[in-house]
């Protein structure tokens, strides 16, 4: 085979190859007649219609944009809630609490298209006392003020809520390396305010099996690994 042969080869391979790429780049998927964007993230898929990211619980945002400014677009959702954004003239929050399946019904014209949805777990969330890390506590800011635990994400750019529900714990007392331990204790129980008012400086406390509860949906999310939290001053 001459060079010149070769190099025809390769340019009709180079072109089926970018041919054959998808039509999703960056954080958006593009449709001939409107383009969906998700912040935060990328959208990888190469269904000829698409799926998103879905988180359950989370007010997941999209932005849905007409490539011609004249196009009206009638956007519905199956099995979920989707709101105007208020701030936003193309965008859109988008709510489901189950795993059933969800999806966008855009119409426009005469056309309809189905936009389908990978459903996702919220990532499981952080123990917090006051928006801060509890590995350490403070005897005196317990004292006569605790009133129970939050719970919130981590680098998770979607709106949920969170309430913690229950735990276990285990206390060692640093004075005489004694140990206590209670299960299920309701995060507004009286039981628990007692005992994380009454901590001591180098004491430890051990959580475990903690509850907490995406509001609005049926998810409980149990954080199964221990929790340590060393009492200082």
């Amino acid at each position: 085979m001459k060079n010149k042969d070769i190099v025809k080869l390769l340019l009709v391979i180079f072109s089926i190859t970018l041919t054959g790429c998808s039509s999703t780049k960056g954080n958006h998927k593009e449709e001939k007649d409107y383009t969906i964007y998700v912040p935060t993230r990328s959208v990888k898929n190469n269904h000829p219609i698409g799926k998103l990211d879905l988180y359950i619980g989370a007010r997941n945002y999209f932005t849905i944009i007409p490539n011609d400014k004249n196009l009206k677009l009638d956007i519905s959702m199956h099995n979920g809630i989707i709101e105007k954004h208020k701030h936003s003239e193309h965008g859109y929050n988008i709510y489901s609490k189950n795993y059933k399946r969800s999806y966008l019904l855009v119409k426009y014209g005469t056309k309809l298209d189905t936009v389908s949805f990978y459903k996702k777990v919220i990532p499981a969330p952080i123990l917090r006392y006051r928006t801060r890390s509890i590995n350490t506590l403070s005897s005196k800011e317990l004292k006569d003020r605790f009133n129970g635990f939050m719970a919130t994400l981590m680098d998770f750019n979607y709106d949920c809520v969170f309430k913690v529900h229950s735990m276990d714990l285990i206390i060692i007392h640093n004075e005489d390396k004694s140990a206590e331990s209670y299960e299920n204790l309701d995060n507004n129980s009286p039981m628990l305010k007692k005992l994380m008012r009454q901590a001591k400086p180098n004491d430890t406390y051990i959580f475990n099996n903690v509850k907490i509860k995406v509001v609005d949906t049926e998810d409980v999310i149990i954080r199964g690994e221990s929790i340590i939290s060393k009492i200082v001053e």
